[in-house]
């Protein structure tokens, strides 16, 4: 029923808007009270699931365009950022990084490439990556 919300004890409401003036003054003598009643009912759950879809739609239509909005993003960093910071890692950590990421060879295989000893591979890929861990934070 219109602007009348369901019972805590789960029972409809019984309270009909026939105290309006309008339509307190549509019942003539004569007309069935039971179907005038059951009219006036229907009418108004009606009007409450029409109110209901507008109000649905007008909440879909601000989500949606909330959905719409640009993330905001501080920063970027991009290839040519990257780049910059591959290049200012000596060459050797620079050579191990770039075969690790191209190629993903294991530690002892990109060793044997870099000719140099599996441990030093690994300490190497392990700086060159934190070292880019802080240039991409620094960045951003």
């Amino acid at each position: 029923m219109v602007g009348s919300e369901p019972s805590k004890d789960g029972r409809p409401a019984t309270d009909y808007p026939t105290s309006r003036p309008r339509v307190a003054d549509s019942f003539t003598p004569g007309i069935n009270l039971k179907a005038w009643l059951f009219a006036i009912q229907r009418n108004a759950f009606y009007e409450d699931i029409r109110r209901k879809r507008r109000k649905d739609a007008a909440l879909r239509e601000h989500v949606v365009e909330k959905d719409r909005r640009e993330p905001h993003q501080p920063a970027r960093f991009d290839a040519a950022d990257l780049e910059r910071v591959i290049r200012t890692l000596s060459p050797v950590p620079r050579k191990a990084l770039v075969l690790m990421a191209a190629q993903e060879p294991t530690y002892e295989q990109a060793a044997m490439i870099c000719g140099i000893p599996t441990g030093i591979m690994k300490d190497c890929l392990s700086r060159a990556s934190s070292a880019l861990a802080h240039a991409m934070y620094a960045a951003c």
